[in-house]
């Protein structure tokens, strides 16, 4: 499969469509705040005369690598929110509250158990405050939607010797005006009523007398 202008995710089903963004987005995230930062210190860092060029220095050793990291976090975080959402069968914040708790515990695995566990617990309190956070925003900035009245239900004829359908047909078991029960039409193909046959009828030709 070649790609004409640029890749394209949207034959990948749901979960991996959303793996490859999220891994996106982390580097696109850890790139900018790295650069930001280490530029920042470099022009701190560096002496007069040079202070562009040390920040541009610092920026280019140091920003690939957070963005790098970030992605890789962002990644695994992403496995752990949909591993819950597919246990529990249900969308809803606390499905990123666990996964980023747990992949924020498994970042810090290496340093030992005990630090892992303490980074579990604090991913999982900030997370809580910002999920909380954002649902507050969303109420707040968000108008509620308004009150949609709903049209009044049909009143449906109950007249049996009047009822039709919408193709002007009567139902079965209904009698027609004049009193007579409906015989229900021959149906053919998928429900498509069948057209009448066509009669042939044989007319004797003309003696002519040769």
């Amino acid at each position: 499969m070649g790609w004409l202008d640029e890749p394209s995710y949207a034959h990948l089903p749901g979960a991996r469509r959303h793996f490859f963004d999220e891994i996106g987005e982390g580097f696109w995230c850890g790139l900018t705040g790295g650069s930001v930062y280490h530029f920042l210190k470099g022009l701190r860092d560096s002496p007069n005369g040079g202070r562009l060029a040390g920040g541009a220095r610092a920026v280019a050793a140091h920003a690939p690598r957070i963005g790098g990291s970030w992605a890789g976090f962002w990644g695994v975080w992403c496995v752990f929110e949909n591993a819950v959402f597919f246990a529990r069968r249900k969308d809803d914040p606390w499905n990123g509250i666990v996964g980023g708790a747990v992949a924020s515990g498994c970042v810090d695995l290496r340093k030992g158990a005990r630090v892992a566990a303490r980074s579990t617990l604090s991913g999982a309190v900030v997370l809580t405050f910002f999920e909380g956070f954002c649902i507050l925003i969303d109420k707040c900035v968000v108008p509620p939607a308004p009150d949609v009245e709903l049209p009044p239900r049909p009143v449906v004829e109950r007249d049996s010797a009047m009822a039709v359908d919408r193709l002007g047909r009567r139902p079965l078991g209904t009698t027609s005006p004049e009193g007579h029960a409906r015989v229900p039409e021959p149906r053919g193909f998928l429900g498509i009523p069948r057209r009448a046959p066509i009669v042939v009828k044989e007319v004797p030709a003309a003696d002519l007398g040769y």
